[in-house]
């Protein structure tokens, strides 16, 4: 019989003056989603997306802080990770639009191709 994956969640609030930058938007009282295999991979997931480390705080599923805190805001996106995902993520498709002088967080085909160059 196959055991069941199990999964986490974690949420990734936003504070003032923090945006969505592909959109814009402001994000003060938002969240993002990521549901994968374990804590560090959703803290590396959101690290290598979009936001960088352009976000506030985490908050694990299920804890006090978020039972407290989640309801109170709106999800702004949400992430599914691959089940084998692990704590040091692909390279996802929006670091490459990140700025070129800010230093990636985990070992990407961008991060090493300038390291390279």
């Amino acid at each position: 019989m196959t055991q069941p994956i199990a999964q986490v969640i974690v949420y990734f609030s936003f504070g003032h003056g923090q945006t969505d930058p592909t959109t814009g938007k402001h994000l003060l009282d938002h969240y993002v989603t990521i549901v994968g295999p374990s804590y560090e991979a959703c803290r590396a997931a959101m690290f290598a997306s979009k936001y960088g480390d352009r976000w506030a705080f985490d908050y694990i599923a299920g804890e006090p802080q978020a039972e407290q805190w989640i309801p109170r805001w709106i999800e702004h996106e949400r992430i599914v990770l691959p089940a084998d995902a692990q704590g040091d993520p692909a390279c996802s498709p929006e670091c490459e639009a990140q700025d070129a002088d800010r230093p990636h967080l985990f070992d990407c085909p961008v991060r090493r191709a300038a390291e390279t160059s």
